[in-house]
């Protein structure tokens, strides 16, 4: 509002009207966008009788915006605000003081903060920052709330479930695709189903999908391949498939091409092993494997 009347102000222009107020350890922390970051070049409010520069949170120059946050003790309070603004064409620059009141009355919950993931088994797993991202997105979770076992191996049906999660794939009442998976396996039964509607799992020729199999890399890369095609089938296009793994011959006729092409993504780069490169198709995947093979198939897609 104006510095003395019950009006706007004239900087009200170059401020976002919805704030958004954080409340952490009785603290209230209100952070707003200034929508004019080239020409608004400081942002104080008054805290115990003297003015203050507001916290930069980010700054975004191709929007011309930038977000600040500062602490209000009483949001029933007016709180008075400067705003400097230069104005280089004009050769301008002024202070203009503001005062901010808070409208309490709309203030809305979204949600607690969530607690980051901090799980103390994989400091030195290779897979350690795609555990974490995929966590953060609820995705993948621990085996308990502190441990991830990324060394564990992975099963078909977890490994379905986990595409159909990153995928966010449209899940309903269970039909029995499979006769191994059954409408009482509750936490698996429709993940697997939206998968295999969306073409990415298709069983076994006995009409089994084995959910409690272990994974093989070569079947884990076949799904992959399937989960981008349903996605995003334009980046498998053009796809540069120079890298040969020695072991190639003991890939089935069925993954061949799904692992040529994971591996030209970047989504897989095998091992080596007396000195070759190898891709050891018939190997159980850990969970460290599909958490790596997950990040880099969103990274794809996008």
């Amino acid at each position: 509002m104006h510095e003395k009347e019950d009006k706007a102000s004239s900087m009200a222009r170059h401020m976002e009207t919805n704030a958004t107020l954080t409340v952490k350890d009785g603290k209230n922390i209100v952070t707003v966008k200034l929508t004019n970051n080239e020409q608004v070049t400081g942002f104080q409010v008054e805290q115990n009788g003297e003015f203050i520069d507001a916290k930069v949170v980010a700054v975004n120059v191709e929007e011309n915006i930038r977000t600040v946050s500062f602490e209000v003790a009483d949001l029933n309070q007016i709180m008075n605000a400067k705003v400097t603004v230069h104005v280089a064409s004009a050769n301008y620059t002024g202070n203009h003081v503001v005062r901010l009141a808070f409208d309490t009355k709309t203030i809305t919950p979204v949600g607690a903060e969530k607690a980051p993931v901090s799980f103390k088994d994989i400091n030195n797993s290779f897979a350690k920052e795609y555990i974490v991202a995929l966590a953060e997105q609820e995705i993948l979770k621990g085996k308990t709330a502190e441990t991830f076992a990324p060394d564990d191996k992975i099963t078909r049906a977890q490994f379905a479930m986990v595409i159909a999660r990153a995928l966010k794939l449209p899940t309903q009442e269970a039909t029995g695709t499979f006769s191994d998976v059954t409408k009482d396996m509750k936490t698996i039964v429709q993940e697997i189903e939206a998968a295999n509607r969306a073409g990415i799992v298709l069983g076994k020729n006995d009409g089994k999908f084995s959910p409690n199999e272990e994974i093989t890399r070569e079947q884990m890369a076949a799904m992959i391949i399937r989960a981008i095609e349903y996605k995003n089938a334009s980046v498998l296009k053009d796809v540069n498939t120079n890298v040969v793994f020695a072991d190639a011959g003991r890939i089935n006729d069925y993954a061949k091409t799904a692992v040529t092409l994971s591996a030209g993504l970047g989504i897989i780069d095998g091992s080596t092993v007396d000195g070759k490169k190898v891709f050891q198709p018939k190997d159980s995947a850990t969970r460290a494997h599909a958490s790596k093979m997950v990040y880099k198939m969103l990274e794809v897609i996008k």
